[in-house]
């Protein structure tokens, strides 16, 4: 009876184990993915403002 006791604790132990790994691999995966979609954003937004800002900037005559 103590087998199976310990047999079962063993296995649940070896899937916790594998789900926790799993689960933060993907998490890993899925937050870089959205980290370089914002990051794309952010840039073509600070790129259209920089454009915006030097169109309106006067220009200096030397």
């Amino acid at each position: 009876m103590w087998y199976l006791i310990a047999e079962i604790s063993v296995f649940l132990g070896i899937a916790a184990a594998f789900g926790f790994l799993t689960g933060w691999y993907l998490q890993r995966y899925y937050r870089k993915r959205e980290i370089s979609y914002l990051e794309g954003i952010w840039k073509a937004n600070v790129a259209s403002l920089e454009e915006e800002l030097s169109a309106r900037r006067p220009v200096a005559h030397l």
